[in-house]
């Protein structure tokens, strides 16, 4: 099959493309701007246009778009009067998950930290998954995308209403926030009751957060995690530089300290998470304490600077 995405420099567009380029099918592009996505797509012999033109479609059999291209494209224009199928990005994606077993993370907040420390686990115990991640890690060959053979992992935006059509086998749902109402009528009632669906499909395992006061109200009988509440909760949480340790429970079992090497509360809430998840799902909790001590941060997160970028940033 050949593709051409507009907009193929998005972080969630680049590795959908590095994704298909990688099952052998034909995979072309085009870019608002040059982007390190942009360049690193170039690096695997994928073929990018900056700027969108008519020119640069040539006869794809699908086109595959998102919600920030407008109908005005010159690009989506000539495929809508040569009648070629145009798809977005989020449906790609939908119909890469159902060929296999899928685990998606959602939420407002985390989303993307608890994708890479799930996916993290998940390659250390040889589960050996196939990553789609909103931002760039070194665990992933490719740095928002990992080709494996198990299970596929996917960060899912939840910044249109699309998101709540998914039927993974598992999923986290960090917390529920009022964030891109106006995707939703402005209207928080309505992003809730996406994610109310979302939740009911599904299949094997639902992980939500119990200290979130919404996702209490709007989601029965999944497992918990949380600090004072949840299935699995973390405690006796210390801070040090750049790092922090807690104890972690499973119930009334003392599952140990973990420790984490990017800092804030809100990561170990992530962390817990992802530790909920996949013990549930099988991975020996000691690889999992491993997993999480060796985890670094996904860039632009707590990413450490030398001296020469201070001295850059603050002396030029």
């Amino acid at each position: 099959m050949k593709y051409h995405f507009i907009g193929i420099g998005g972080i969630g567009m680049s590795a959908l493309a590095m994704h298909l380029a990688s099952e052998g099918d034909q995979v072309n592009g085009s870019n608002y701007e040059e982007n390190e996505r942009v360049d690193y797509l170039r690096s695997k012999g994928v073929s990018v246009f900056i700027g969108h033109s008519y020119e640069n479609l040539e006869s794809p059999d699908i086109v595959v778009r998102t919600t920030a291209i407008k109908q005005g494209n010159p690009e989506l224009v000539k495929a809508i009067s040569k009648s070629i199928p145009t798809i977005y990005r989020m449906e790609l994606l939908k119909s890469l998950l159902s060929r296999n077993t899928s685990l998606c993370v959602t939420g407002t907040d985390g989303k993307t930290t608890t994708t890479a420390m799930v996916s993290k686990i998940l390659v250390d115990s040889g589960r050996d998954p196939t990553v789609f991640l909103g931002g760039i890690n070194p665990l992933l060959n490719d740095g928002n995308y990992r080709k494996g053979n198990g299970i596929t992992v996917t960060e899912l935006d939840e910044s249109d209403g699309f998101f709540a059509s998914f039927k993974p086998d598992y999923a986290i749902i960090t917390n529920v926030r009022g964030d891109h109402l106006e995707h939703y009528d402005n209207s928080f009632d309505n992003l809730k009751s996406h994610f109310r669906y979302f939740s009911r499909g599904v299949c094997k395992l639902l992980v939500t957060n119990a200290d979130d006061p919404v996702s209490e109200r709007i989601f029965k009988g999944s497992l918990t995690f949380g600090r004072d509440r949840g299935h699995y909760r973390f405690s006796d949480r210390t801070t040090g530089i750049m790092n922090q340790t807690f104890r972690c429970w499973k119930g009334d079992t003392d599952l140990g300290i973990f420790k984490l090497m990017i800092p804030g509360e809100y990561n170990a809430y992530n962390a817990t998470a992802a530790v909920a998840l996949t013990h549930e799902m099988g991975v020996p909790i000691e690889s999992i304490r491993s997993s999480i001590e060796s985890y670094r941060s996904v860039d632009r997160r707590f990413t450490f600077r030398g001296l020469d970028d201070f001295r850059n940033l603050f002396f030029l």
